[in-house]
């Protein structure tokens, strides 16, 4: 949280903080021009493994929350839970 110089409580008194030590993007100068970088490797790679046993974990679980989605009402949610579980 930053410290707000026109407080009576702040030991800065009237004085401004300098823009750029704030975490707050706007007062950086220039922040909105800045081109971001792209990273030069993926974070994560495109396939991976996955143990046969943590699919099968993962539907069930799929399959116990469209359960309780039903017995809420929530039958979208259901669905769409439902057509997750079979896709794996």
């Amino acid at each position: 949280m930053r410290n707000n110089p026109f407080s009576p409580g702040s030991e800065q008194g009237g004085r401004m903080n300098n823009p750029a030590d704030s975490n707050n993007p706007i007062n950086t100068p220039f922040a909105f021009a800045t081109p971001r970088r792209t990273p030069d490797k993926p974070v994560a790679p495109e396939f991976v493994t996955v143990p046969k046993t943590t699919i099968k974990n993962l539907k069930d679980l799929l399959g116990n929350i469209s359960t309780t989605f039903e017995e809420h009402g929530m039958f979208e949610l259901a669905a769409k839970a439902e057509s997750i579980a079979r896709m794996l």
